[in-house]
């Protein structure tokens, strides 16, 4: 796979910040638009260009389009395409911070997709049988429901997703967090019929995947 003439055309070497947030670029005080320093380059690296495609500074999020609600980017669509092919370099190397089931996910997709992605020979990941499936799909979910969860708790408290908060700001956005939860526990106890394929179906399943 690493081979493919995709995957090659998308891995010129770059050199990246991984860690380029609001809080570590200073601009000038009479023009905010000039860049006076960026700081934090201690694990700067040269990977290959693919590597941070899929994270966004939090100064480049999109502003949401109330108009535009209802349709779907330019660019995500192709997700759906770009996920099989790209998904098992993107988890390969996280697996410390996302954990082993989601590249479980991505080499079962791509071994699922192999012929259609085009790709050379055969997949040499075996898919797991039925009982193995059924209980990945269960451990994905629940990764899933974390990942969604975290995104939108740290939009909600305007913090980095490893749920950094600047001192300041600390006791409000700690007043802010304890609602969210609340909030969260309070709906779980209120669903009179939940689906068993549900991941969080109690407040002990809340405790289990809060990720803060």
């Amino acid at each position: 796979m690493a081979e493919d003439p995709r995957i090659q055309a998308a891995s010129q070497p770059v050199l990246y910040h991984p860690d380029l947030h609001k809080r570590n670029i200073f601009v000038s005080k009479e023009d905010p638009e000039i860049v006076t320093a960026i700081i934090d380059w201690q694990s700067c690296s040269i990977e290959p260009a693919f590597w941070y495609a899929d994270e966004v500074p939090d100064f480049a999020q999109p502003v949401p389009d109330p108009e535009c609600a209802d349709k779907m980017e330019p660019k995500s669509e192709l997700c759906p395409w770009m996920s099989p092919s790209f998904g098992p370099m993107r988890f390969a190397y996280s697996t410390w911070n996302f954990g082993a089931v989601a590249l479980c996910e991505e080499l079962i997709q791509t071994a699922l997709h192999w012929d259609e992605l085009g790709l050379a020979g055969s997949c040499p990941f075996l898919v797991p049988n039925e009982t193995e499936i059924a209980e990945h799909r269960a451990d994905y979910e629940k990764f899933q429901f974390v990942q969604r969860l975290k995104h939108s708790i740290s939009q909600a408290l305007e913090c980095g997703t490893d749920g950094w908060v600047h001192a300041d700001d600390w006791e409000t956005t700690k007043s802010t967090y304890r609602e969210a939860y609340k909030a969260m526990v309070q709906a779980i106890l209120e669903e009179e019929d939940v689906d068993d394929d549900e991941p969080v179906k109690s407040e002990a399943d809340i405790r289990e995947l809060w990720p803060f």
